[in-house]
């Protein structure tokens, strides 16, 4: 009867107890497990997701942040040596060009005027003086020519 009766309770306490106790054991056993191979492969997956996602966002912000730096530093180191260059090159420079270009246009447009104003104030003061010389000539030449005749064919009449 013992034997009987300890394997029946043996079975059915086995069974449902073992079963219970096998259950609650395992469920611990697994979520501790469950709980460290997660946070480990957790922590992997997010080192290495995080490491390459956080790498590509710097890379594109170091672009970006990047490209405005350099934009601002290159247009303000490009505009101060600008400005210092174009100020020399136009002090030096301009001075020289505006000198050389102004001295050649005032030589041609002096040339010009010299000669134009020359031509008429020769031809003027020739046509002057040429009429004035002209006018004594001919009073001296006249008064030559009709002294000589008159006094010839006054001669001759009176001889």
């Amino acid at each position: 009867v013992s034997c009987v009766v300890g394997f029946v309770v043996g079975c059915v306490v086995g069974c449902v107890v073992g079963r219970v106790v096998g259950f609650v054991l395992g469920f611990v056993v697994g979520s501790v497990v469950g709980f460290v191979v997660g946070c480990v492969v957790g922590f992997v997956v997010g080192c290495v997701v995080g490491c390459v996602v956080g790498c590509v966002l710097a890379f594109v912000v170091g672009i970006v942040v990047g490209f405005v730096v350099g934009f601002v530093v290159g247009f303000v180191v490009s505009c101060v040596v600008g400005f210092v260059v174009g100020c020399v090159v136009g002090c030096v420079v301009g001075r020289v060009v505006g000198f050389v270009l102004g001295f050649v246009v005032g030589s041609v447009v002096g040339f010009v005027v010299g000669c134009v104003v020359g031509f008429v104030v020769g031809c003027v003061v020739g046509c002057v003086v040429g009429c004035v010389l002209a006018f004594v000539v001919g009073i001296v030449v006249g008064f030559v020519v009709g002294f000589v005749v008159g006094f010839v064919v006054s001669c001759v009449v009176g001889f």
